[in-house]
């Protein structure tokens, strides 16, 4: 989502700064293949920040995102929710403010991310309430698809990682991601046998 401070612009000068020799982006292998190839334009706020720096530098980059699903399997009823909830509205709302007001550094905060937890509760909530059991499922899918795919992920930055060592990687994903990525680091640690120092940006 392109708001404000939240621009190709923004992240250009993060990766910049980061100067990583390795990227990691949230994106399934056929859209990285097809935007990267030139097939189509990059259009998100990741893919356009990226396209200029891999133009400026030489480093590999690859897609992460790799879990298989289909799209008609993920909850698309916000408005169900928006409509039933002022509070959930109200915490929306002051989500892309402080998004378009800060960008990246808002982004990556604990603020943040307790933001989305307490959208995630609300979505929940008015969903057990007021939603027939389909909708309910279907939202309850996603959540499970996200979990699969965070795995997917933390699974493959680990094996590219084992087999090729690098300085300095960065993995760009939604922010909606951190919690799951962090709770599931402490397993990762413990199973893959390699040390991956992790820092999280303006955290």
């Amino acid at each position: 989502m392109e708001v404000g401070k939240c621009n190709p612009h923004e992240l250009y000068k993060i990766l910049e700064n980061i100067k990583p020799d390795v990227i990691f982006e949230e994106l399934p292998a056929h859209v990285f293949h097809s935007i990267y190839s030139g097939q189509r334009p990059p259009q998100t706020v990741e893919s356009k920040a990226i396209s200029v720096y891999i133009r400026n530098y030489d480093i590999k980059h690859f897609p992460v995102d790799t879990y298989e699903f289909d799209l008609h399997e993920l909850f698309s009823d916000y408005d169900f929710i928006v409509e039933r909830s002022e509070s959930y509205h109200k915490v929306f709302e002051k989500l892309i403010r402080s998004v378009a007001d800060f960008g990246f550094n808002f982004l990556n905060s604990p603020a943040c991310t307790e933001l989305i937890s307490e959208l995630k509760s609300l979505e929940l909530k008015v969903l057990k309430e007021n939603a027939p059991k389909i909708l309910l499922e279907k939202y309850q899918q996603e959540t499970f698809i996200h979990d699969l795919r965070e795995t997917e992920i933390l699974n493959n930055i680990y094996n590219y990682s084992i087999k090729y060592p690098y300085n300095n990687a960065i993995l760009i994903c939604g922010t909606d991601h951190k919690k799951g990525i962090i709770k599931k680091l402490t397993n990762f640690k413990k199973e893959m046998k390699w040390n991956i120092s992790w820092s999280f940006y303006n955290s």
